[in-house]
């Protein structure tokens, strides 16, 4: 990955898989608590260098002037909040809840159920929530998400739930990799029609089970701080908030 420093400690990394899958140059810019005079500099930079699109994930104190917004094309478009589990266990199974059948999605292919399944994950992702990024790159972006997740690229397993035969008619899914210990969530979604059933804490607890089984002893979810549904899952599974960011894109 191409690194271009600006000046200390504003940095330019371009990011290639954005790059090809949205058909023009994407990068990040690093710093989270840059001066109205270091964000500007890195904007001016990724301008010189022709870069359409920058993400920059800011420190949630610090609002970015509206002069810069107008400039540069920018918007907020995610509060990204970082949700942990530092002592992973189960809880007590809840006996109100229905029973489903979770099982692990093979290393095949997925149905269009489970891909229709995994776009719903991002409803409130700001990949959705930009407008100036088309809808169909949005769904092919997590259509691509669900199967490398699949195929143990972005995920080590993929746990589908549902009455019987789960992978090809989910009720929802959950995708988790664990490493050195450390275990983390990147997709969950329940199909709208099976929500208020329990589906999501029985997949949560689902993935503590896989983890716990693999020597994982904490747990960490990303999710956006305006998905309240998703927020509440997590806290009443146990995760803690640990880290909020502000997230802008600027249309260069």
């Amino acid at each position: 990955m191409l690194t271009t420093p600006i000046h200390s400690p504003v940095t330019l990394e371009s990011l290639p898989w954005d790059s090809h899958h949205f058909g023009f140059p994407v990068a990040r810019m690093t710093g989270p608590e840059l001066s109205e005079l270091e964000l500007r500099a890195g904007l001016c930079s990724a301008r010189r260098m022709r870069v359409t699109l920058v993400y920059w994930a800011a420190d949630p104190a610090w609002d970015v002037p509206q002069p810069i917004l107008d400039e540069f094309g920018g918007r907020l478009v995610d509060r990204k909040a970082t949700f942990q589990k530092t002592r992973l266990a189960l809880g007590p199974e809840r006996d109100a809840l229905p029973s489903w059948r979770i099982t692990e999605h093979p290393r095949t292919e997925p149905s269009v159920e489970v891909v229709r399944l995994a776009v719903t994950a991002g409803a409130c992702s700001r990949f959705r929530l930009d407008p100036q990024i088309p809808r169909e790159s949005f769904e092919r972006l997590y259509e691509r998400w669900i199967v490398r997740s699949i195929l143990g690229e972005l995920a080590d397993v993929v746990l589908v739930a549902g009455h019987d035969n789960s992978a090809s008619n989910p009720a929802g899914l959950i995708t988790v990799c664990v490493t050195d210990g450390h275990g983390s969530i990147g997709l969950i979604a329940v199909d709208e029609s099976a929500r208020g059933q329990g589906i999501g804490t029985q997949l949560i607890q689902a993935a503590h089970r896989w983890l716990l089984g693999r020597g994982a002893r904490r747990v960490t979810v990303v999710t956006q701080l305006d998905n309240q549904a998703a927020c509440r899952l997590y806290e009443k599974c146990g995760f803690e908030q640990a880290e909020l960011q502000h997230v802008y894109h600027f249309w260069i």
